[in-house]
């Protein structure tokens, strides 16, 4: 019994930091040439070339308790809108592990990009459609 104490108070703080880490991800069905609109408050926005004729997307999400990060989308046709809000921390705060949302999006490559985070970086690699990224974080 001793030796289970230890490993108790070892264990249980892990549990609950991976109790914070959790993923949303959807396809969507697309044609050739869709467009996709990202807007982020506060997360990385990374754009890969897919293939076939769907967009998937996957929000990476560690250090926020569930429901604390907002994910919305709509698709019309070939268009897809994907909005991800981080709640504002207002307040002194001591965080003993790192929180990080990214974006993580594979697209056709003909795929127009409209993407926004007004505090995460953006990375678009392997298209060849018109993209228009717009961060405040890329300096």
């Amino acid at each position: 019994m001793r030796k289970l104490i230890p490993l108790l108070i070892f264990c249980l703080p892990l549990l609950a930091m991976s109790a914070l880490a959790q993923d949303w991800s959807k396809t969507y069905a697309v044609g050739e040439k869709p467009s996709l609109r990202v807007d982020t408050n506060d997360a990385a926005i990374e754009v890969t070339r897919g293939s076939g004729s769907t967009i998937a997307a996957r929000v990476a999400i560690d250090g926020y308790k569930a429901g604390d990060v907002r994910i919305s989308d709509h698709q019309d046709g070939d268009k897809v809108d994907l909005t991800v809000h981080i709640p504002n921390e207002v307040g002194f705060h001591i965080n003993l592990h790192n929180r990080h949302v990214r974006v993580e999006l594979q697209v056709p490559v003909e795929t127009t990009l409209d993407l926004h985070s007004s505090d995460g970086h953006i990375n678009v690699d392997g298209t060849s459609g018109p993209a228009h990224p717009t961060s405040s974080d890329q300096g």
